[in-house]
């Protein structure tokens, strides 16, 4: 089991736009983007959702 990041809206773990695969620190997050692969939501990292998988 491990922590990931997930959509808000549909809930998928896959990204597009993932520059940085591990995030330690708020900091290292900042302004960084990601895009849903599954629904195509944009929204910045620091804004998604952590789950179990």
């Amino acid at each position: 089991m491990k922590l990931v990041l997930s959509c808000i809206r549909c809930g998928s773990t896959d990204f597009k736009n993932t520059e940085h695969a591990n995030y330690l620190l708020q900091e290292d997050c900042e302004d960084a983007k990601a895009i849903c692969d599954k629904c195509g939501l944009e929204d910045y990292v620091k804004c998604l959702v952590i789950t179990f998988k």
